[in-house]
């Protein structure tokens, strides 16, 4: 199993693609449907199965475009399935560029595992960026997909709609507790290790 990041160069949003034989998972898809397209095909991608942590604008730019394309259902997170209909929400309206997806478009609403590639993977609700916001463990490749709550040296935003400073804080100290060897992966920036953000990120002391 093997990972593909792409970064948006407008907005610096990490896509990821973890992909194995004909499967990928397509993981917060910001970038523009072409460039999406391209590379998943490239990739020798056949089965396609799209995965958000979150549902802000920069993480679901091309969710609508690729469901259609491939014909697939969207996964997120209950909590957060408000968000892809609520241009408020997704701030969208505050780049004063709104969207919503397409309410025809099948939603699989998870609780605590994701489906791929014939195996569950555990999430857990990491509520604090948003109110669903939501982490995906996929051991194969000692990765931890942490969306907009845990970045290198930094935290996601909590001045937002639906954002909650004291979520936050909880949903980091728990983070804190998962093993320090595991990699995360964020979205946006460089990829870390949990280990790495407790000793040197500012916002992990004394939670």
């Amino acid at each position: 199993m093997k990972i593909e990041t792409l970064v948006d160069p407008n907005m610096g949003e990490n896509t990821y693609i973890v992909y194995e034989n004909e499967n990928g998972l397509i993981i917060d898809p910001g970038l523009d449907l072409d460039t999406m397209v391209k590379t998943i095909d490239g990739l020798g991608i056949k089965n396609v199965t799209l995965f958000v942590t979150h549902g802000h604008f920069d993480h679901i730019y091309s969710l609508e475009r690729l469901a259609k394309h491939y014909g697939v259902p969207i996964n997120i997170y209950k909590e957060e399935l408000p968000y892809l209909y609520d241009t408020i929400l997704n701030a969208s309206a505050l780049v004063g560029s709104p969207f919503t997806i397409d309410k025809t478009i099948q939603i699989n609403e998870l609780t605590d595992s994701l489906s791929f590639n014939g195996k569950e993977y555990p999430i857990y609700h990491t509520p604090g960026h948003s109110l669903g916001h939501v982490v995906l463990l996929i051991k194969e490749i000692n990765a931890l997909i942490t969306g907009d709550l845990l970045f290198a040296s930094s935290i996601g935003r909590t001045d937002l709609k639906g954002c909650s400073p004291e979520d936050m804080e909880k949903s980091l100290a728990y983070i804190k507790t998962f093993d320090p060897k595991l990699k995360i992966y964020p979205g946006h920036g460089p990829v870390s290790t949990i280990g790495d953000e407790i000793k040197h990120n500012p916002h992990l002391k004394g939670l």
